[in-house]
């Protein structure tokens, strides 16, 4: 059987005059030709939104056949509607991210955190497993912010975003609880894990190296308190409430250590 060329099909949008130029193209009527990298259409139609193009739509027949002005309509009503269709689809997604994300690090914020929490307690009650809580604070940010500028202290903030991104499961979840603060839901982990997933966390953050503009961060940081549900409490604003008062107990015995919920110690 005759082999398929796969790169046949996939739209060069760099090379391609419809995408670039927001025009349609119509190679029967003009000197354009089909995109030598690509070949995936002689009537090409720029998908828009606004006035940024965001895709192309190609329709591909013989080179010796013209389309009809009624076939060309059908096809441009078609791009039309799908782009309108795709643009939607894209600005209700941007809504959905202003409204659980954190501008700054791009971690769920607390609003997309009160309705996870809820939805993680349900199942682990249902489903006997625990919820692992980790509260972090970062140790003397605002002396980062005072002494080396609030650029930095945003750079710091958002590497400490990646690095909690980096080192926790797929199923887990992180969220920016608040200014220097951090907050961890751990699917289906005892407290024994919890414990030592938050001492790697802060390993992690304690190793970045940070620098920006010739100014390097010193060690960044940071306290953990760590709760489970249901040992320490029947409610996610229970655990979460007995998780930062180790957050705080960490603080008090000198920072940059991991404390669990009383009567257990790390």
């Amino acid at each position: 059987p005759e082999q398929k060329d796969v790169s046949r099909g996939i739209p060069d949008l760099k090379n391609c005059h419809a995408f670039s130029r927001g025009s349609v193209i119509d190679s029967f009527l003009t000197s354009d030709t089909k995109c030598k990298k690509c070949q995936c259409g002689q009537f090409c139609l720029p998908l828009r939104d606004g006035k940024k193009s965001f895709g192309i739509f190609c329709f591909d027949y013989p080179e010796n056949v013209e389309l009809s002005t009624h076939e060309k309509g059908l096809i441009f009503i078609t791009a039309e509607h799908l782009a309108l269709s795709i643009a939607n689809i894209r600005l209700k997604k941007h809504l959905l991210d202003l409204a659980t994300r954190d501008p700054l690090t791009q971690l769920f914020n607390r609003r997309y955190l009160d309705k996870a929490a809820s939805q993680e307690v349900s199942r682990a009650t249902r489903s006997g497993l625990p919820l692992g809580v980790i509260l972090i604070d970062l140790d003397h940010f605002k002396k980062i912010n005072d002494t080396l500028g609030h650029t930095i202290g945003d750079t710091v903030l958002q590497r400490v975003g990646e690095t909690l991104k980096t080192n926790i499961r797929n199923e887990d979840i992180v969220c920016r609880y608040g200014g220097e603060e951090f907050i961890v839901l751990l699917i289906a982990s005892n407290f024994a894990d919890s414990l030592k997933r938050a001492d790697t966390l802060r390993r992690a953050i304690k190793n970045m190296s940070i620098e920006l503009d010739g100014k390097t961060v010193k060690p960044v940081t940071a306290s953990l308190g760590v709760a489970t549900f249901p040992l320490h409490g029947t409610t996610f604003t229970e655990v979460s409430k007995v998780a930062d008062d180790a957050l705080y107990m960490a603080k008090g015995n000198g920072r940059d250590r991991v404390k669990g919920a009383e009567p257990y110690v790390l």
